[in-house]
Formats: C-alpha cells, sequence, structure tokens
C-alpha cells in the first residue's frame, strides 16, 4: 500500500510540475516519472535493508514494491478515462 500512495503522489506532484494542454488527463510522462521514481526508492530501501542485521534486501520485494507502483498508475488511468469532462458552462 506505501508504494501504492508514493506512485499516485509522485504521478500528481509531476501533473502539477509539468503541467499539459489539460490537467484532467493522463499523460504517459506523469506516469512514467512517477513509476521510475518509485522503482528507485524501492530499490534503494532493499539496498539499505542489506546493512541491517535484522533485515534482508530482496530482489522479489522491489519487484512487489513496483508493482503496487504500476498498479496505482494504471488505476490512475482508469480513473481520469472514466471520469465525465467537466465543462464551462456559460450563461
Amino acid at each position: 500500500m506505501g508504494y501504492f500512495t508514493l506512485s499516485w503522489l509522485l504521478f500528481r506532484s509531476w501533473r502539477a510540475t509539468l503541467p499539459s494542454i489539460d490537467l484532467s488527463s493522463w499523460s504517459l510522462q506523469w506516469t512514467t516519472i512517477a513509476w521510475l521514481m518509485a522503482t528507485l526508492v524501492a530499490s534503494l530501501d532493499e539496498w539499505h535493508q542489506t546493512y541491517l542485521p535484522t533485515r534482508t534486501g530482496n530482489i522479489y520485494d522491489v519487484g512487489l514494491d513496483c508493482l503496487a507502483a504500476l498498479t496505482a498508475q494504471v488505476v490512475i488511468w482508469l480513473y481520469l478515462r472514466n471520469r465525465p469532462v467537466l465543462r464551462e458552462r456559460r450563461a
């Protein structure tokens, strides 16, 4: 759940940092950067755990964390794809 949330928050931050024409849409650039950053954090966390006597670093844990981050991006894509477009009402 932690890497799902991290990936979601990274997507939101990159959407604000690298604005597109329509902020309600989805961008492959935002998704790619968010997923890669979450993957980097997962890799660094597992590498750090190899230095702790009570923990072990495992490549399979990195894979699970990356899968959670990717799942977040798919959920975001599905949500934004199915969300009704709000149009400005003119009086």
